[in-house]
């Protein structure tokens, strides 16, 4: 696979340079660059230019990346730097703050035909508070936190021991997030409400703190076991006259990152020499975010998060919705390999509906999958987006084919007498010809989710694969088009998608199908002697299949000249 080989290149040189860097600046620094990270940023830059790249481009994008993450990690990063940002509630840098105009310092106000300025207000101008979280660092703040931010606790109001609201300032804990719920004020009057249940960090108190409509996005900047400071909260009194705490105009919140303590698991991977240092969580959870190799199937052990894998598909089911907590969830387990096993996978909602459009044989990267502890003698492995797993498809990348730098052409003899099922490879050839793929005609119908032919159910148009009625407009005509290519050295007969086919043609299927059979043999007769380059995929049975195509731009890879040359 092109693709592996050039992440791994990738991989070597950018450790090798960096370990060079390191030894000439005489740094005690030995942290690498992660296969993972490397394998979806290249995905990422693919997809940013389908029309192809080079190898400059890439090195000098990656290692512009890796530059600006260390700078956010030196907090001199400008990861975010548009007020767009704020508007969006997401989260910015300390010293990006800076760069927005008028903000914290005025600028002097200069009365023309003079020499005279004059400075409007004494006072800086601040950033709304009431949309901004403040981030802290435990270690780096520790003075400034115990000073003013950690002045008294949840038994302090509880208990009536406040002389000043404004002076209040506490640190907790968060200790549960609730659902967001419709709150009346008052007959009129309805506001969204969330609930966050926060626990004092020096007592065994815990009170409620009540988010309403445009303050409810602050939630996505906060999880469960995050330590924060409220500062200025309004106390009020809930219907059983409990006391509660409301997030109003005057509160700032204060996010404080803590130093986690994790207790680091010596373990000995299949895929490795030696033992590696895996982190383990609170909750005994081994998390391979930071893992720097590449991981392999043999590797996967139970109770693990943040795994990420490069491997086939193998098979592909179909939905098994499950109602969880009142909620309908997709559910989709495919089968996937790699050069050590194979293995079983859960996806869920989303991503459960992405892959249904996807065919064995695809190479993928899956980022972010977790597993569960030992449920009887296995353990299961799951991809759920609500924890960051995310699906990429390598075979289709545009870019890698455009790119003479990342891929490699192979000759038809050869990938036939290989004869190797789930392989891809790259072949420069021409069309000779085409044939139905089904008897019944150019096309078929199919279901617009997941691009597979529908089937009856007692009466009613059924997509087993998506487990789910289909309307009329969920209805898509396809192309079921075989073509017949020739590189000089073997004949081959290849399927294809119906987008594949669709850019070969050059007519969409509602326009073809409006055509009389003639004329559709005539435009398909009109395309035999293109040239272009494939992305073959290699299926059981002596099958293959087109995944990705471009045509030809340099004179060297053209097939016609190598022809000419021949004569």
């Amino acid at each position: 696979m092109d693709f592996l080989n050039c992440a791994q290149n990738i991989y070597n040189i950018l450790n090798d340079d960096k370990k060079t860097k390191n030894k000439n600046k005489r740094t005690r620094n030995d942290y690498k660059i992660s296969w993972n990270w490397i394998a979806s940023s290249l995905i990422n830059l693919f997809n940013q230019y389908p029309a192809g790249i080079t190898n400059a481009i890439v090195f000098s994008e990656l290692e512009m990346e890796i530059d600006n993450n260390t700078q956010r990690k030196n907090d001199n990063g400008k990861n975010y730097e548009t007020i767009q940002n704020i508007y969006e509630r997401n989260e910015i840098s300390f010293n990006s703050i800076f760069n927005f105009k008028n903000t914290l310092f005025r600028r002097p106000l200069n009365i023309k035909f003079t020499r005279t300025q004059v400075i409007k207000g004494m006072n800086p101008k601040l950033l709304p508070t009431e949309y901004i979280i403040i981030m802290l660092n435990n270690k780096e703040h520790i003075s400034f936190i115990s000073e003013f931010l950690d002045k008294m606790t949840i038994e302090n109001i509880l208990h009536n021991d406040i002389l000043n609201q404004e002076d209040i300032s506490i640190i907790v804990k968060i200790k549960e997030i609730k659902e967001t719920k419709t709150y009346k004020s008052d007959i009129y009057t309805e506001r969204e409400q969330k609930e966050i249940i926060v626990a004092d960090t020096k007592s065994q108190y815990s009170m409620s703190l009540f988010l309403y409509d445009e303050q409810i996005s602050f939630v996505k900047l906060l999880k469960k076991d995050d330590y924060i400071a409220i500062y200025n909260p309004q106390i009020n009194y809930n219907e059983k006259n409990q006391k509660i705490l409301n997030y109003c105009v005057n509160t700032v919140f204060i996010k404080i990152e803590m130093d986690e303590k994790k207790n680091i698991v010596p373990l000995m991977l299949s895929s490795q020499s030696k033992l590696c240092n895996i982190p383990e969580d609170d909750n005994g959870v081994l998390d391979f975010s930071q893992f720097q190799e590449r991981l392999f199937l043999c590797d996967l052990r139970d109770n693990t998060k943040n795994v990420s894998i490069f491997c086939q598909i193998v098979s592909i089911g179909n939905n098994s919705p499950l109602i969880i907590e009142n909620e309908m969830r997709n559910r989709i387990g495919i089968k996937i390999q790699d050069s050590t096993g194979i293995k079983d996978v859960t996806l869920w909602d989303n991503l459960a509906l992405q892959i249904l459009k996807y065919k064995v044989g695809y190479f993928i990267f899956l980022e972010n999958l977790m597993t569960t502890n030992y449920i009887g003698d296995k353990f299961y492995i799951n991809g759920i987006e609500e924890i960051g797993c995310k699906i990429y498809n390598v075979n289709c990348l545009k870019s890698i084919i455009s790119s003479p730098s990342f891929r490699k052409i192979n000759y038809l003899s050869d990938l036939k007498a290989k004869n190797d099922e789930n392989e891809f490879y790259y072949c420069n050839a021409i069309i000779i010809g085409w044939k139905k793929h089904y008897d019944n005609g150019f096309y078929y119908i199919a279901h617009t989710n997941c691009e597979k032919p529908l089937s009856k159910h007692n009466g009613i148009d059924f997509c087993i694969h998506c487990a789910s009625p289909i309307n009329n407009e969920d209805i898509v005509s396809l192309y079921a088009i075989d073509w017949i290519i020739d590189d000089g050295t073997s004949v081959l007969i290849v399927s294809a998608d119906s987008s594949i086919s669709t850019e070969i043609i050059g007519v969409s299927i509602p326009i073809f199908n409006s055509q009389n059979y003639d004329t559709q043999k005539n435009i398909l007769n009109e395309i035999i002697g293109n040239e272009y380059i494939f992305g073959i995929c290699t299926l059981s049975r002596n099958e293959y299949r087109i995944d990705c195509i471009c045509q030809p731009e340099f004179e060297e890879y053209s097939i016609k000249s190598y022809l000419k040359h021949l004569s």
